[in-house]
């Protein structure tokens, strides 16, 4: 067991089915949170990380709370009960394995950690709950015995080569309508500027539009949330050191209609968080700025893969995404 605050210490490679689960991203212990880490070690070197977290208030949002996320398998479970296993931040539960494990060495590490988690939990009189588990991890999760629940679906939008080699690989349906999506931008005029997500949030008004944008997605979902918190959010986020953090802004003209912070780590871009305004061609920019301006992003990089995120489904695959399993375990 070791202190989450040393995790950014650890030497080596690491790769993870998200950035948020690298050592380097992993959040520090925070007051709400008991938070600890379980690394494997072989031969001195460390080589797998699972994060514990235990809520000291008993208090956490909707999101985190394991009955209200997945009632069929914790129906009944208070999150005073409950510890953690892989993380609490960003959507997101999994291990971080050191990049030169092959594939098979990899699973045998995370089903050591996980087992360990689970008996880290026994100890403490808690049940083990893992929130949004990728579905390439959720078989060395369930290994210990675990139970398993569906509670979303991530979009992912597979990138080849060129922008030619892209559009060829979507199904027709998929490269009409990505076709009319980059029409219908150039018809109202749509412009995206792409900037380091850290310079943005350093410039007061830019980022006051930006926390404008995001908390207007949020409210559109019932969400309220104070500017102070998510500009805090954002700003923890673009300091985090693995990737590329970047910014696309869309405008037609005017100030922005559509912003989406997006991380470009390993092979894959990852949209972390999206805003969209009110007025104008709003359809057109949230578009383009959630899916057309991480496609690029992607293209120019060199990378295989867009990660769009939870929810909004139907927008993402019309456009060629896949949609995988979101698992809740315990």
């Amino acid at each position: 067991m070791t202190d989450l605050t040393d995790l950014a210490d650890l030497p080596g490679e690491w790769t993870a089915t998200a950035e948020a689960l690298l050592p380097s991203s992993t959040p520090a212990a925070q007051p709400a949170w008991t938070a600890e880490a379980v690394v494997a070690v072989v031969d001195g070197a460390p080589v797998g990380v699972l994060a514990l977290h235990r809520s000291r208030t008993g208090v956490v949002g909707d999101v985190l709370d394991p009955a209200a996320v997945a009632p069929g398998l914790f129906g009944g479970v208070g999150v005073a009960d409950v510890l953690y296993l892989g993380g609490v931040a960003d959507l997101v539960a999994g291990t971080a394995t050191a990049a030169h494990l092959s594939p098979a060495d990899r699973a045998a590490v995370r089903r050591a950690l996980v087992a360990a988690g689970v008996e880290q939990a026994r100890l403490r009189g808690a049940r083990p709950v893992a929130l949004y588990v990728r579905d390439a991890e959720v078989d060395d999760f369930t290994a210990a015995g675990l139970g398993r629940e569906r509670v979303a679906g991530t979009s992912t939008l597979a990138v080849a080569g060129t922008d030619e080699e892209f559009l060829a690989g979507l199904s027709a349906n998929a490269r009409r309508t990505v076709r009319k999506d980059r029409a219908r931008a150039a018809e109202v005029g749509l412009r995206v500027r792409t900037e380091p997500a850290a310079a943005l949030l350093a410039d007061p008004a830019a980022c006051a539009q930006a926390v404008e944008l995001v908390m207007a997605v949020k409210r559109a979902h019932g969400v309220v949330d104070h500017p102070r918190l998510v500009r805090s959010r954002l700003a923890a986020w673009a300091a985090r050191p693995a990737g590329e953090r970047v910014a696309h802004l869309v405008d037609a003209g005017g100030p922005p209609l559509a912003v989406t912070f997006a991380c470009a780590v390993e092979r894959r871009v990852e949209v972390y968080e999206t805003g969209m305004a009110g007025e104008g061609p709003v359809h057109e920019a949230y578009l383009e700025s959630l899916v057309h301006a991480p496609l690029r992003q992607a293209l120019a990089g060199g990378l295989v893969e867009v990660d769009l995120g939870l929810e909004a489904e139907t927008p993402k695959t019309r456009r060629g995404a896949v949609v995988a399993p979101v698992w809740a375990v315990g």
